[in-house]
């Protein structure tokens, strides 16, 4: 589990000067860092730097977006669905990835959000018309 912030950021922030309070601030530091995380229910900074997996299981025909439960999202490396659970996954394609010029989900870092288009779609959100698309097709089981 990564902290929050540092001893020395915490140090400069209040004023603390030398070593006498180190202790006391290694103990606290910690638990305030998990306190906000539970709270807020992500971890922040712990996946920051390292890849993570997750899993998601949507139910209908009708989700066509995935917020997903880390942030901020630095990046996605890999979307893969299936239509059933001994159904094997299929690798979905982005950005042009294979050369088709398909978009099978487009990743919006500033929203930690995860888009599925259809398999077929050649269009781009790009960041200042993604809130705004109404033309949003939807998850395929």
């Amino acid at each position: 589990m990564a902290n929050l912030v540092t001893l020395q950021q915490y140090k400069d922030f209040t004023g603390i000067t030398g070593v006498n309070e180190d202790a006391k601030i290694n103990v606290i530091v910690p638990a305030i860092s998990q306190a906000v995380k539970t709270y807020c229910g992500t971890s922040f900074v712990d996946y920051y730097s390292t890849d993570k997996t997750e899993y998601f299981d949507i139910q209908d025909s009708y989700t066509n977006a995935i917020l997903v439960d880390e942030s901020p999202l630095v990046s996605v490396s890999l979307v893969a669905e299936r239509s059933g659970q001994s159904d094997s996954y299929t690798t979905l394609i982005t950005g042009n990835s294979d050369s088709s010029g398909k978009y099978e989900y487009v990743v919006d870092t500033d929203r930690d959000t995860i888009f599925r288009t259809t398999a077929n779609s050649t269009e781009t959100l790009s960041n200042s018309n993604q809130s705004n698309s109404n033309k949003r097709p939807q998850v395929t089981d």
